[in-house]
């Protein structure tokens, strides 16, 4: 009796706790929408210093003059905004009289800095330079795009388009083609998406045979499909995407929208975190690591209390500072870039060195002890639980209730 009061005391106290995170996480939504933007100005005297004058022309163009009297002008200049990867990118874009790319400086990204690095390394902007507004900017085919970096190499390209096309028309009087309707990509990695739901989810009914053997089909054709081949797995970067409304244009992103479909529907609707048990990669290089060493070894339930709360803590934090600054891509700390592309800083590959050790011991320690993903599905979990409450529906498993199927 004693131990069902302290679980139920335990619960309440989750609850509480929860619910302050929602209120931390909303107050600071609302405070970085507030926040003040940096001035355009000094970025295009970074970009054009010859220039004396820039004379605002209307909303986000400006037209370039040697100096106040307006007598010889130095060309035109556009500022756009495209979704990369983190979120709003902020290019600003200068053309010549034939509406010709001269310059292009990035005025604001919320890019993972060390692949905003690999691009600029690579000389992807010098690329876009003496593209014209006609140009259809369009990566691998008339602009060549830089491998690891896709979503990154697109915003560039198409904010870089769209301020080309916006100062030939506006400021050039030139006549414009219409925008096409982008086509719908969808290809191998969205279908091989697909096909690892279904499997994940089919080897959770009792009715199928050989459930083990299905699950481990499904974990290691992801780990090779969307962790190697594609390095596109969830983290924390799209989940504060999603919270600050940084949804990109679904025909050409339909991997990212059938990516948190999956992991957040399946998980209210059929009461099973799929993705975590059965599709990450990062989950399943654990569990290989977990065979080879034997993974046998139980941390003390204390201490397993504990790193979980420091987990939620971090995960919380690290959305709460990326709702403050606007920036999805500033707080994420997943190791998935470093060992899937061998991308990223001193302290993630440390992380990721220990994180693989521990592997050989514990199973998943990175799931169950530090993966803001599970801290975000564990919430998810504990909402849908309280909203099941409130409406008489049967609760959804917790992860700790299904850890004896992973």
């Amino acid at each position: 009796m004693e131990k069902q009061n302290r679980k139920s005391a335990g619960r309440k106290w989750e609850g509480r706790l929860a619910l302050l995170a929602l209120l931390l996480l909303t107050a600071a939504w609302i405070a970085g929408n507030f926040r003040s933007r940096g001035e355009l100005m000094p970025y295009l005297r970074q970009l054009r210093p010859e220039v004396g004058y820039f004379e605002p022309v209307k909303d986000n163009l400006f037209k370039a003059w040697k100096d106040e009297t307006k007598t010889k002008t130095m060309g035109y200049a556009a500022v756009t905004t495209s979704q990369g990867y983190g979120g709003a990118m902020r290019v600003i874009t200068t053309v010549s009289q034939q509406g010709v790319v001269e310059d292009v400086l990035v005025a604001g990204h919320k890019e993972t800095p060390s692949f905003f690095l690999r691009v600029e390394k690579r000389d992807f902007i010098k690329s876009l330079k003496g593209k014209s507004y006609n140009d259809l900017f369009v990566l691998n085919d008339d602009v060549d795009g830089v491998s690891g970096a896709t979503y990154t190499c697109r915003a560039l390209a198409g904010a870089v388009r769209k301020g080309s096309r916006l100062a030939a028309e506006k400021l050039l009087n030139l006549t414009v083609p219409p925008e096409p309707e982008p086509a719908v990509k969808f290809g191998f990695p969205e279908m091989m998406l697909i096909a690892l739901f279904l499997s994940g989810y089919l080897s959770t009914r009792k009715w199928v045979k050989f459930k083990k053997t299905i699950r481990w089909a499904t974990l290691l054709t992801g780990l090779i499909v969307i962790g190697f081949l594609y390095n596109n797995a969830l983290n924390l970067v799209l989940i504060n995407k999603m919270l600050l409304g940084y949804w990109p244009r679904w025909q050409l992103n339909l991997y990212w929208y059938i990516l948190m479909a999956g992991v957040f529907l399946l998980l209210i609707l059929e009461k099973r975190n799929i993705y975590c048990e059965r599709v990450c990669p990062f989950g399943a290089a654990q569990e290989g690591l977990a065979v080879i060493g034997g993974g046998k070894l139980k941390l003390p339930a204390k201490v397993s209390r504990w790193l979980r709360r420091l987990q939620r803590f971090l995960a919380v934090s690290a959305i709460g500072i990326a709702l403050y600054l606007r920036n999805p891509g500033l707080t994420g700390f997943e190791v998935f870039g470093a060992f899937f592309r061998l991308v990223g800083s001193n302290f993630l590959f440390i992380l990721l060195a220990v994180v693989l050790i521990l592997s050989l011991f514990i199973k998943r320690p990175w799931c169950n002890y530090l993966c803001p993903n599970r801290a975000v599905t564990d919430y998810v979990v504990l909402m849908s639980n309280w909203i099941r409450k409130k409406t008489g529906r049967k609760r959804v498993k917790s992860q700790a209730e299904i850890k004896k199927l992973i």
